[in-house]
């Protein structure tokens, strides 16, 4: 998890599930589950990020089986805005959809299992088709379904983007940032002018959460 607050972004120093009052500082909140596919974000996890939102915070998640683990949590239908779920479709491109202005033209990219994670589950990609309520974007699709991949929402209130995909599995940095890019520049961390800064996601799947 990242947590951005004032322009800069940072990983808090302390692992572990954070309380609403540990988030509230943040103006964003990143959160990656990784290969987690058993609890994801949990109730407590769940609680703390709606008090989160409710506090008018902004919240990035990339988590493939949140709905495998959880199904369709306050979390996911109120906050990040997703009307339905197709679960565990193993498609392997991913790309922007015209529909969203802000993903407008965001060329596909592969996903392809992180090199060297042999406790990732190899060869197999249990990604979502995620469906947006209405109100909501759709920023991702994967092009060989023609299905969203992804909500974004923006109430005025609070900020939220989910992704039923890993962002860890674009290998290459140019992917990983026109994927996060976009929504960094929207919402998250003025210093992210040019999209990431780094490329190195690869731990931030590894944090607890």
């Amino acid at each position: 998890m990242w947590s951005c607050a004032g322009g800069a972004c940072t990983i808090p120093p302390a692992w572990g599930s954070p309380s609403a009052a540990a988030l509230a500082p943040y103006d964003a909140v990143i959160w990656f589950t990784g290969y987690d596919y058993s609890d994801a974000v949990n109730a407590a996890e769940q609680a703390a990020l709606t008090s989160y939102l409710d506090g008018g915070g902004t919240l990035l998640l990339s988590a493939e089986d949140q709905y495998f683990a959880h199904g369709l949590t306050p979390l996911l239908t109120d906050y990040l805005w997703v009307a339905s779920v197709t679960g565990d479709v193993g498609l392997t491109l991913i790309g922007g959809d015209v529909t969203d202005p802000l993903y407008l033209g965001v060329a596909a990219r592969p996903l392809e299992e992180p090199i060297y994670w042999g406790e990732y589950w190899p060869g197999s990609l249990y990604d979502d088709e995620v469906f947006a309520r209405p109100g909501g974007f759709e920023p991702f699709v994967y092009p060989a379904a023609g299905a969203p991949a992804a909500t974004r929402y923006d109430g005025g209130h609070f900020r939220t983007m989910f992704m039923g995909f890993p962002v860890e599995w674009v290998r290459s940095v140019e992917g990983r940032a026109d994927l996060l890019g976009p929504m960094l520049r929207w919402a998250i961390c003025p210093l992210f002018v040019d999209g990431l800064e780094s490329g190195g996601t690869l731990r931030w799947s590894n944090t607890v959460p």
